[in-house]
């Protein structure tokens, strides 16, 4: 028996007959889902009777074809595909295609990429009065100031966006 937890298409307690793989399992189990974290994590009873967690990185497991990886299951394991949280990141003012977008929380996204999601700067746009509008945990609100020439030079790092920031482009006046 092998047991398939968390974001998989059929989760469930299945029978192993003969030997399988991680990636034979988790395609008899339905697949992994778009909310599929980067990670699962194939828990199993150590030599000792207590359980040891493998954790195996999926983007290494499926599209680099590491065999290391593909572990042969064995009868109790468990299988776990946690969901991967969803952030959301706003881009307003002087960009292409103003908007919320929503991105994994394993995949952190920059100021750089955010902009890019947006459409691009418009021609209009003040590249060197960009701001992050960031909420504290204290409730204050942080406002970072962005020259993202700087930052395409290579002169400043850029900068990886958090849930629930709001990125502001503004425009210039001539």
């Amino acid at each position: 028996m092998g047991t398939y937890l968390g974001t998989v298409g059929k989760p469930g307690v299945y029978e192993l007959l003969g030997s399988r793989t991680l990636l034979q399992v988790l395609s008899q189990a339905g697949g992994l889902q778009e909310d599929s974290g980067e990670e699962l994590y194939l828990i199993r009873v150590a030599p000792d009777g207590g359980y040891m967690r493998i954790a195996v990185n999926l983007d290494d497991l499926i599209l680099s074809h590491d065999p290391a990886l593909n572990h042969m299951i064995q009868p109790g394991d468990i299988i776990s595909v946690p969901r991967d949280e969803t952030i959301s990141i706003y881009v307003d003012g002087a960009v292409r295609t103003p908007g919320r977008f929503e991105e994994k929380a394993s995949r952190p996204v920059t100021l750089l990429q955010a902009i890019a999601r947006a459409g691009g700067p418009t021609e209009r746009a003040n590249l060197k009065g960009i701001t992050i509008l960031r909420q504290q945990e204290d409730g204050t609100q942080l406002v970072l100031e962005i020259n993202l020439k700087r930052i395409r030079k290579g002169k400043d790092p850029n900068p990886v966006l958090l849930d629930g920031d709001v990125v502001v482009v503004p425009e210039t006046f001539f």
